[in-house]
């Protein structure tokens, strides 16, 4: 039970809010090698999130997959939310320059973006994963 509540919880949250976090302690501190990073590791994290929802999706009832497929967008939100209520404190740490508030806003759309990429592709692969034989699916024929 608690693993289920993990597994619906976790993946949106990790790409969600705890990725704008990081993304603006990253852009803190402005290392370029650091915010390279931070992009392939949250790439790599929301395709695996995905795979991890479409794997667990469930057949007939919805299973912990399903649960975090749908708190993604709310996640998205979440997100956006966090990014507008973080700014002017960003903006008072980074002095105000315009080219890290240029790539603050940026980075936030960004996330969000593929939040909701990310939403999408666990809908449209997990019928894949049932015909390729990755996921146990049921019919109601």
């Amino acid at each position: 039970m608690i693993l289920s509540i993990l597994g619906a919880i976790l993946p949106p949250m990790l790409i969600g809010p705890v990725a704008t976090w990081a993304w603006i302690e990253i852009l803190k501190r402005n290392v370029r090698h650091e915010i390279v990073l931070y992009w392939i590791v949250l790439i790599v994290s929301d395709a695996a999130a995905a795979l991890f929802m479409a794997i667990n999706m469930g057949s007939f009832f919805p299973d912990f997959g399903f649960f975090a497929c749908m708190l993604i967008p709310i996640m998205a939100v979440v997100s956006i939310v966090m990014t507008v209520i973080m700014r002017k404190k960003f903006e008072a740490a980074v002095g105000g320059d315009p080219n890290r508030m240029r790539w603050y806003r940026i980075g936030g759309l960004i996330i969000f973006a593929l939040q909701i990429i990310t939403a999408f592709a666990v809908v449209i692969f997990a019928p894949m994963l049932c015909a390729v034989g990755l996921r146990v699916c049921s019919s109601l024929d």
